[in-house]
């Protein structure tokens, strides 16, 4: 099919349509002041001095130590130090149920 001459050849444009819409975009990645003071609470919790396992008193293998609820969020627990002990990545797979291979 050809063209007259003078004329160009156009496809039809359609509009672009956004999957969400830019206002939502922002929202999503802003922290709520709720989480923000969570985290500063939790950053304040230091590690154990020698580096061990709350919980098996052994040396972290590589995925190190990490920090665990004993009573859920979930459940109500707090973000005390009371309730959040540290512990290595085998332990913490051990308290949620992770079996490892």
């Amino acid at each position: 099919m050809s063209t007259p001459i003078g004329m160009k050849r156009t496809t039809p444009q359609l509009p672009l349509k956004r999957k969400t819409p830019l206002k939502a975009k922002k929202v999503i990645n802003k922290m709520s002041d709720k989480q923000r003071a969570r985290s500063t609470v939790l950053s304040k919790i230091p590690p154990p001095d020698d580096g061990r396992c709350e919980n098996c008193h052994e040396l972290p293998d590589f995925r190190g130590l990490q920090k665990h609820h004993k009573i859920f969020r979930s459940h109500n627990g707090s973000d005390d130090r009371d309730n959040i002990i540290w512990v290595c990545g085998k332990c913490h797979g051990i308290f949620h149920g992770i079996k490892e291979v």
